[in-house]
């Protein structure tokens, strides 16, 4: 953000084309604060219909914001966060053997939430220290529901249909933690002086996901 009072901003749009699809996005922002504080953030959604009868209906929504806050001249802290949802209905029930949108039973929804915090200290003229930690986690869920396809098809495709009950969802988080240090060796200010930088990074992966339905997990 940048100092000064509160600044509001607003963005929208819509359309409609020949083809029947439709679509709409629009978005809130603010930003503001002062010397010592400095805040941003905004709030975004966008909504698209698609371009076949079935609808693909892809609805977006995000949201993110910082703030910046320096207490003294040795200190900097700073922290942001951002969520990010897509959902939709699947585009197709078998990619590579059918094309067009034809399952209105399946649809899928994935969102991903990002948070970091960090401290920056000047020890000294020569030494400083920087300390962050993050995560970043990740949800998707899949879901598709039996509708007799099949049974309402004369001649059946030469290709495998799926029709049948499914759940499929995947959590996902990873946190970081990370430090790093720079101490200059010799006169401080000097354009010829050796730096000296070291740090550690420390990070877990966790993945679980879990599968449902008539196949019961298999």
């Amino acid at each position: 953000g940048e100092p000064g009072p509160v600044r509001l901003g607003f963005r929208g749009e819509a359309g409609l084309s020949g083809d029947g699809n439709g679509l709409s996005r629009g978005g809130v922002s603010v930003r503001g604060g002062s010397e010592r504080v400095r805040y941003s953030g905004a709030v975004a959604t966008a909504f698209t219909r698609g371009i076949y009868e079935l609808p693909h209906d892809l609805r977006t929504n995000e949201a993110s914001a910082r703030i910046d806050v320096l207490p003294d001249s040795r200190w900097e802290l700073t922290a942001t966060g951002r969520v990010m949802d897509v959902s939709s209905k699947l585009p197709v029930r078998d990619p590579g053997a059918t094309r067009v949108p034809q399952d209105p039973n399946a649809r899928s929804d994935r969102r991903r939430i990002i948070a970091t915090a960090g401290a920056r200290f000047t020890a000294s003229e020569r030494w400083e220290h920087r300390l962050r930690a993050g995560v970043y986690r990740q949800d998707f869920l899949y879901q598709d529901r039996r509708d007799d396809v099949l049974a309402e098809i004369a001649m059946p495709p030469p290709y495998f249909v799926a029709d049948f009950n499914l759940d499929f969802d995947s959590d996902f988080t990873r946190p970081t933690l990370e430090y790093s240090g720079a101490a200059a060796l010799g006169p401080a200010g000097r354009p010829d002086a050796v730096v000296l930088a070291y740090g550690a990074a420390w990070e877990r992966e966790e993945l679980t996901e879990t599968t449902s339905g008539d196949f019961d997990g298999v």
